[in-house]
């Protein structure tokens, strides 16, 4: 089924090939997709028959990247201390991102079934968040209990240990990065999902009994008039439309 809004929007202002290889080349490039971003600005500026214009390994992007891989390998100690060497003040005055290294560091540490380091950790380290607020204290809670368990990987917590768990704590510490570089935390293509997204949500609204009635009302002959409702935004089938067309 021909998805109506996408027509509507494409036919209105179809963007150029530079425009979707620069959004696609912002998009790598932020999320630390170090080798992808450099692969396809080169085949990029290829197909243009140009040079790539764009730097993806400025000093900033291999910190980021550097970061990431420290991070998803589980190697939080050497990621804390690249964050402390560059960004040390800014990493003081933001609780969260402190507490996510640090509480990142207690579960590596029960990956590795070193119990009494845990421990140890919990008591000198983590403590100091039980009274920031009840939202750290609450999330305490559930990253010490990992401890508790024989086998933490079959508990309640095992999402604790997942490499979906490392990859929110790279996320938001890339943004924390990204914001230290004086770097937008979020891309153009994000941006723009996320304001088609919006719109889409409006459109796809039902029209209140009020609205009804005065459709009607103004519709000839009193009888209803036809609205269009769009259904709400998919991403998957937008990517789907567009790769057919």
């Amino acid at each position: 089924m021909t998805d109506a809004a996408l027509e509507h929007y494409t036919k209105e202002a179809e963007p150029s090939t530079r425009d979707m290889h620069a959004l696609l080349s912002e998009y790598f490039a932020h999320g630390c997709f170090t080798a992808t971003a450099a692969s396809f600005a080169r085949e990029a500026a290829a197909e243009a028959n140009e040079s790539s214009a764009m730097d993806v390994d400025s000093a900033a992007g291999l910190e980021r990247a550097e970061l990431k891989a420290q991070l998803m390998r589980g190697d939080v100690a050497a990621a804390a201390n690249l964050i402390a060497a560059s960004h040390g003040a800014a990493l003081q005055k933001d609780t969260h991102a402190r507490f996510l290294l640090h509480s990142q560091l207690f579960v590596e540490l029960v990956r590795l079934g070193d119990s009494s380091a845990a421990l140890r950790f919990a008591q000198e380290e983590l403590a100091q968040y039980a009274t920031h607020s009840q939202k750290y204290l609450d999330l305490l809670q559930d990253v010490v209990a990992l401890i508790a368990y024989t086998d933490p990987y079959s508990s309640p917590l095992a999402h604790l240990l997942s490499q979906q768990r490392r990859e929110e704590v790279a996320t938001y510490l890339n943004s924390f990065l990204l914001e230290q570089q004086h770097l937008a935390p979020t891309t153009s293509l994000e941006r723009i999902v996320q304001q088609v997204t919006l719109v889409r949500d409006v459109l796809a609204e039902p029209l209140s009994a009020k609205d009804k009635k005065a459709s009607s009302a103004n519709a000839p002959n009193g009888s209803p008039s036809k609205t269009s409702v769009f259904p709400k935004w998919d991403l998957a089938l937008f990517m789907e439309q567009s790769i057919s067309s």
